[in-house]
């Protein structure tokens, strides 16, 4: 597990702005087969909160660019960062094009590795995929409610490629840190193990997956206009998924796909801050 030294909650925005038929992606430049053997249609599969259901684009070989085209229901306000999951961009040789009703937008940096383990840097330009896996890139704050997310070849497409989730939201880093130790609380939930006691009375543990892992974060000393930041996670999230790093600051962050567990309870203290606290348990 890395180590709790700056916390970022990257949150999905779409699901929250999007909830008309139109938020649901259209693609075009390409065929394309959904994790239910749809070839046409929309893309639901990268907007749908289940990472392993992805959507192959019929790319191998091929040098035509597929774009994914989210026009939402409400506009996401400063967002400023892309996440890419469950993908195999770098197998299919690929870049990320990202732009809003017709206008590129820049990705500063991204990240690539697996989900769960420390990512690392990309060592070319941001849009050029280094591993597959999870794919985060960050750009300046952009609103708007139209997106569109291009997925381009280096030279020529070396793979069909395949995506899990499409996520574009407003990350948030407050301004302080949970406290470490007891109140940063981490270890596994007993879900996913079945005790089974035969006629003779011996037990058996059957495992049925694997363990979640869990964090409680308390955050202290929470300014007011953190408390706006916070309010909205817990409000755009509801309950859906969303990713999380907790070595933010590191060269190689590590990223965790989670769920809040606790409702919304700000409480004011004596140093004339907020205090919140955050549990989050890690979705499989």
């Amino acid at each position: 597990m890395a180590n709790i030294t700056q916390v970022t909650f990257y949150p999905n925005e779409i699901q929250y702005c999007g909830f008309d038929p139109n938020a649901k992606p259209s693609i075009s430049g390409n065929d394309f087969t959904c994790s239910g053997g749809e070839t046409s249609g929309v893309g639901y599969d990268v907007v749908d909160n289940r990472r392993s259901a992805v959507i192959t684009l019929d790319t191998n070989g091929e040098t035509e660019r597929p774009t994914f085209d989210f026009d939402l229901y409400a506009a996401i306000t400063n967002a400023n960062f892309l996440i890419v999951d469950n993908n195999n961009l770098k197998t299919a040789d690929a870049k990320v094009v990202l732009d809003h009703y017709g206008t590129g937008i820049a990705l500063t940096n991204s990240w690539f590795g697996a989900l769960g383990s420390a990512l690392a840097g990309y060592t070319g330009t941001p849009d050029v995929v280094d591993a597959d896996g999870i794919a985060l890139f960050t750009f300046a704050n952009t609103t708007d409610d139209n997106w569109e997310v291009s997925i381009d070849d280096v030279s020529t497409f070396d793979a069909d490629v395949t995506i899990g989730e499409l996520i574009i939201g407003k990350r948030f880093t407050p301004a302080t840190n949970c406290e470490l130790g007891e109140p940063a609380e981490f270890g596994y939930t007993d879900e996913g193990v079945v005790l089974i006691t035969n006629k003779s009375g011996k037990r058996y543990a059957l495992k049925e997956h694997s363990e979640r892992r869990r964090w409680n974060l308390e955050f202290r000393y929470v300014s007011a206009s953190d408390l706006t930041e916070f309010q909205r996670i817990f409000r755009v999230t509801r309950g859906c998924p969303l990713y999380v790093s907790l070595d933010s600051d590191s060269a190689t962050p590590t990223l965790y796909r989670v769920r809040i567990m606790n409702a919304y309870n700000a409480r004011p203290n004596a140093a004339g801050a907020y205090e919140v606290s955050v549990y989050l348990e890690e979705e499989l």
